[in-house]
């Protein structure tokens, strides 16, 4: 699985690998995440979270994250504010996401030690 639009290679990298690391956590696959359509629940809360973490632990901006996902800007913006939103009330999603965002920056300074 490959983000779709071009990005930087760098960012490509981190982006491929924020995917898989939040798809693994929640035991969808990568690609469930990028194809079009709503899915399930489970599937649009792991697609959040990789908004939310691409948001957080790149450069990439709500357009270049859209383009990934091939989604608009609006819609990763709304996924964004959703995802913020429900952590505040939710304990639960909150420690996923640490959970996630911590697994996805091993990864990432992992493959940046390589």
């Amino acid at each position: 699985m490959k983000p779709k639009k071009s990005a930087a290679p760098q960012v490509r990298r981190d982006l491929t690998d924020i995917i898989h690391t939040v798809a693994a956590y929640y035991g969808v696959s990568p690609t469930e995440m990028l194809e079009k359509g709503r899915g399930m629940h489970l599937i649009q809360q792991a697609r959040a979270v990789a908004y939310g973490l691409a948001r957080d632990l790149t450069t990439c901006s709500v357009v270049e994250i859209g383009m990934v996902f091939d989604r608009e800007q609006s819609s990763v913006s709304h996924g964004v504010r959703t995802l913020c939103t429900r952590m505040k009330r939710d304990d639960q999603l909150a420690r996923s996401v640490a959970v996630c965002r911590a697994r996805c920056l091993e990864v990432l300074a992992a493959r940046r030690m390589v």
